[in-house]
């Protein structure tokens, strides 16, 4: 059998030292061989991973219903969606009375409360006092719970600074009242090109969210969702969270898609494990994006909330701390006799990092991975599985 083998050339660049590094030039070479290559289910293990406020070692399942006055209490969407969830959202302004009820069925319901904050109604939007006020409110339980402060969209026009200077100073307030309380930074997907603009630190932020909802068109197709972009930007900052809805109705056109929704639902769930710092998803449960508009869309929620990564509970624990997090990663390591290579795609080594091309994709071998990661590795060829443990943080 003739399997390919491949060698690869490095360019050597001469000139000044502020030059780009050398890049590799990958040729692919036939040959007759006795080894077979074997594909690996490729899985990552972070050794050292320094956790965020009530980061967990999966995902939180969570839904926003308090929009969607058909869903009743908590313990009913629960209960007709067959699905318990880690968190519950809920919108309100600053201005607004804090929501006791609420805030006690979450605990009722061993669900921790999310409540996403908008500027008041009257007033300076940026009163600290107000914030000093809700810290208070939310600390009467000693419970976890998030706070979603001020998130941005494509209407903001607060000037950057004000805004970074007042989200710094809120995330002190609720350090010292409600140390329960995990801060975070949010906006829509409308915004993420220039969200950086109003980045308020990594030391103010403890949840980074990206709120995406997905329309659906005339003739049942969906724009992209570019999870990846919002991952690679900020993944290192902090524990990451969507917030996320499917359309199933087309206003233009008043035609229903929910087999179209309900496998975009499956697609987007399943996806989340390509991320290992994505560690929240909420589902926002209201209008044409609600789930019981069809047990179809009731089922595919069922199916996708199913997978084993997602976890239904907000556990209290100190941070930051080191735990070891595994992954699942969509993509496959090779084995070729006793030599491992894995694809490129799935880590972010250096552009000049030893490179190997295998059918056409690009793939490191593993002693570069070792090196650059300071890293270790089992495999199991017969039952195909690659674990690759990143020792560093």
């Amino acid at each position: 059998m003739k399997i390919l083998v491949f060698t690869l050339v490095f360019l050597i660049l001469a000139g000044c030292s502020n030059e780009a590094p050398p890049q590799p030039e990958l040729v692919e070479v036939a040959a007759i061989v006795h080894e077979e290559l074997i594909y690996l289910e490729l899985k990552i293990e972070r050794i050292a991973h320094i956790t965020g406020k009530f980061e967990p070692a999966g995902i939180f399942l969570g839904a926003h219903i308090s929009a969607d006055p058909t869903t009743g209490s908590i313990a009913d969407f629960q209960a007709y969606m067959g699905v318990e969830h880690a968190i519950f959202a809920h919108s309100m302004r600053l201005d607004d009375d804090f929501p006791l009820l609420w805030f006690v069925e979450n605990i009722a319901n061993s669900a921790a409360p999310l409540i996403t904050l908008h500027p008041p109604t009257d007033g300076h939007p940026f009163d600290l006092a107000q914030i000093a006020d809700f810290a208070h409110q939310t600390a009467i339980f000693n419970l976890p719970n998030f706070v979603q402060l001020f998130p941005l969209n494509a209407d903001t026009n607060f000037v950057p600074s004000d805004y970074i200077a007042f989200f710094r100073a809120a995330h002190e307030i609720f350090a010292e009242i409600s140390p329960n309380t995990a801060l975070i930074w949010g906006f829509d997907a409308e915004i993420l090109p220039r969200a950086a603009h109003f980045f308020p630190g990594g030391d103010a932020v403890d949840w980074i969210n990206l709120e995406a909802y997905k329309e659906i068109d005339p003739e049942g197709d969906f724009e992209v969702l570019n999870l990846r972009f919002f991952y690679e930007q900020f993944q290192e900052i902090a524990p990451l969270m969507l917030t996320v809805a499917v359309s199933n109705f087309s206003a233009e056109n008043s035609r229903h898609f929910p087999a179209e929704a309900a496998e975009k639902i499956a697609e987007i769930y399943a996806s989340l494990e390509d991320f290992p710092r994505l560690g929240a998803v909420i589902y926002s449960h209201h209008g044409n994006f609600r789930l019981n508009n069809s047990n179809i869309l009731i089922e595919a929620y069922q199916s996708a909330a199913s997978a084993a990564n997602f976890q239904n509970f907000v556990e209290n624990k100190p941070f930051p701390r080191q735990e070891a997090i595994l992954r699942a990663t969509p993509h496959h390591a090779i084995a070729r006799g006793f030599n491992f290579y894995i694809p490129r795609a799935a880590l972010n080594l250096p552009p000049n990092a030893e490179q190997v091309l295998i059918n056409g994709q690009i793939y490191h071998p593993i002693a570069a991975v070792i090196t650059h990661f300071d890293a270790d590795f089992f495999a199991n060829k017969q039952e195909g599985l690659l674990v690759l443990q990143l020792n560093s943080p």
